[in-house]
């Protein structure tokens, strides 16, 4: 299944399953939007996706604080105009 034209969150994407989550739907043509606590493994799964050709975003936050999922929301919104899986 391809992902075209899609924006996908991903949380925990800065290493593991949610890293490989996110390569996965960029490679499927999923506009990305990465998000996790360390900023710095974030940026380097970003330049992955990027150096292969996909769009990908991020924000690091930790979604235990309560205003966090929203502030993610909106992050993706201005970047991307849409939400399609989270």
């Amino acid at each position: 299944m391809r992902f075209d034209g899609k924006t996908s969150i991903i949380t925990g994407a800065s290493r593991g399953i949610g890293r490989a989550i996110a390569l996965r739907l960029a490679a499927e043509g999923s506009q990305v939007v990465l998000s996790a606590r360390d900023e710095h493994a974030l940026e380097d799964a970003t330049g992955e996706i990027r150096k292969a050709g996909g769009a990908a975003h991020t924000i690091a936050l930790d979604l235990r604080a309560p205003s966090a999922a929203g502030r993610l929301a909106e992050f993706t919104m201005s970047r991307c105009g849409r939400i399609d899986c989270w």
